[in-house]
């Protein structure tokens, strides 16, 4: 691409590679990271329907994904038996 183009337009090529650097890097990580977590957890329909969620809607659709998706702590019961 022509960089004249951009001055005409009043677009900074390293302004826009530098927010591409600080908000799409985490946010495709997040992303990724939540797609991986729900096709290991989940299947069928709600695998489609989360897998639509976290990419469609923007931040929180991975963090919803995450919370949703985790395993429960289990709780280790002492014995009743001295």
């Amino acid at each position: 691409m022509d960089e004249d183009l951009f001055m005409q337009l009043g677009i900074d090529p390293m302004k826009v590679l530098l927010e591409l650097l600080i908000f799409g890097l985490p946010f495709t990580i997040l992303c990724v990271w939540a797609t991986t977590r729900v096709t290991r957890r989940l299947s069928g329909s709600q695998a489609t329907f989360w897998l639509f969620f976290i990419w469609i809607v923007p931040v929180l659709g991975p963090i919803f994904a995450l919370i949703a998706t985790r395993k429960a702590p289990q709780k280790i019961e002492p014995d009743a038996d001295p």
